[in-house]
């Protein structure tokens, strides 16, 4: 026999659960009004329980019957009486054995990704690195790709020249007066033009050189003076002066120029003296031995250059 020891207030939920259980497990048919629960699980008067004349019963399942009583009398001997009776402990059942653990619960959902935390403070500038030595400038090579093209034949560069000399001694009448320069003979000569015995022009503009070779004798601490002449107006710092030393020794005078001319300009060769015994000797060539002759002037005109201003 099973004893259950409730409180009578709630004894109407107890009997409901159990007669459901029995419901579900026996009886396949609609389930019962209160009053016939109470019939047909129970040996219990509906009335008297309507009007809660159970209250504080022991409930009693006997088989398949609930009784409720006053008291009972257990297995062991021991009488256990309603809760009406206040001094009755209440009898506690034996404990159960333990229970299988339960199956684990699901993984949680991962949590949210935490915001990106503020970007740190950037740290201070190292030190410039020291300058590296400069490269050493590269040699360019000679390129041997395109060789240079080959001469027409029967065609001449145009570079114009020309050698001319004086084989006149040439003086000095007066020291207030300048003297153009001598050149009677034209030694060779291509594309300059000479007008009379001092004047030169050239056919093709550009950079042209002057190379001038005199020979002056004079008197002691008396000078000579040679320069330039550009479409007779001296040309500016070309002057050189020379100052002799003994009366009547030869002295050499060697002077270059470049100068930018015009097919339109003509040129010539100015000198002057402090003294009217200055003059520029020709020599005549002699035989014993051979000796050519030495001309009072030489000067040689080049093209050297393109002008390109």
């Amino acid at each position: 026999m099973k004893v259950l020891i409730v409180e009578t207030n709630k004894i109407f939920i107890v009997l409901l659960i159990v007669f459901c259980l029995m419901f579900l497990l026996l009886v396949p048919s609609l389930p019962y009004t209160t009053s016939q629960f109470i019939a047909q699980s129970t040996d219990l008067n509906y009335a008297q329980f309507a009007n809660e004349d159970y209250n504080s019963f022991i409930l009693q399942v006997d088989g398949n019957k609930i009784t409720a009583s006053d008291c009972i009398t257990l297995h062991d001997g021991n009488t256990v009486c309603g809760l009406h009776d206040m001094n009755v402990a209440y009898v506690k059942g034996a404990k159960g054995d333990k229970g299988d653990q339960g199956i684990q619960g699901l993984q949680g959902i991962q949590g949210i990704q935490g915001v990106q935390g503020i970007q740190g403070v950037a740290g201070l500038d190292g030190n410039n690195g020291l300058d590296g030595n400069n490269g050493y400038t590269p040699v360019f090579g000679i390129d041997y790709n395109n060789g240079l093209n080959g001469v027409d034949g029967n065609v001449y560069f145009n570079i114009p020249y020309g050698t001319f000399i004086s084989e006149k001694t040439q003086t000095v009448a007066s020291t207030s007066e300048a003297y153009a320069m001598d050149f009677n003979v034209t030694e060779d000569v291509y594309m300059i033009n000479k007008y009379g015995d001092s004047n030169f022009a050239v056919s093709v503009a550009g950079d042209y050189e002057i190379i001038l070779s005199v020979i002056a004798n004079g008197v002691n601490n008396k000078h000579i003076n040679v320069w330039l002449e550009k479409n007779n107006v001296n040309v500016a710092n070309s002057n050189t002066k020379l100052e002799f030393g003994v009366t009547g020794t030869e002295n050499l005078i060697a002077i270059s120029w470049i100068l930018d001319l015009n097919s339109t300009d003509r040129i010539r060769i100015m000198y002057a003296s402090d003294d009217t015994g200055t003059i520029l000797p020709y020599t005549a060539p002699s035989s014993s031995p051979s000796i050519p002759a030495t001309p009072s002037s030489v000067m040689t005109l080049k093209k050297i250059g393109e002008d390109m201003a």
